[in-house]
């Protein structure tokens, strides 16, 4: 079982590989209690104990990443409703991190199921990702776990 301090600095790590202009200490300082000395420690315990490329930007090898559980949710938002919303909070209790994709207008059109995205046409995909910021926000706003949102690639890989 791994300490919940080294799970947040894991976490840390693994959300500036989403977002590089998030460092690691810095996403900590607003979220838990662990000092610079003691967060240069630790990484120093993940590297000899294999969870931590000795890197910089600091990476996760195989074995971090497999001691933290990421739940990724998608869709297009267009409206946001209670139902988003608690599928927002069920997900974020599911693992440690939460990434939530939104859908661009062109998939939701290909996807097209009863009627057009609402609000994703004329406000673009931009307007349905400062929503679910909001949501994110809001919905999340007494939990430590970390979430991003991602907007959906143009190219699928």
């Amino acid at each position: 079982m791994i300490e919940p301090s080294d799970k947040a600095i894991l976490t840390a790590i693994y959300i500036s590989s989403l977002e590089p202009e998030i460092l690691p200490l810095e996403f900590l300082k607003n979220r838990t209690t662990i000092s610079e000395d003691m967060f240069d420690l630790k990484i120093k315990y993940m590297i000899k104990n294999g969870f931590v490329e000795n890197s910089d930007p600091l990476r996760l090898t195989f074995i971090g990443r497999g001691l933290l559980k990421v739940v990724l949710i998608g869709g297009v938002f267009d409206i946001v409703h209670p139902g988003h919303i608690h599928t927002l909070k069920d997900a974020k209790n599911q693992g440690d991190v939460l990434v939530v994709v939104v859908a661009r207008s062109s998939t939701a059109l290909d996807l097209l199921v009863c009627s057009l995205p609402l609000n994703g046409i004329d406000g673009g995909p931009e307007q349905a990702m400062a929503k679910m910021i909001g949501v994110a926000q809001a919905s999340t706003a007494n939990s430590r776990k970390p979430i991003c949102l991602c907007l959906e690639s143009d190219r699928w890989l």
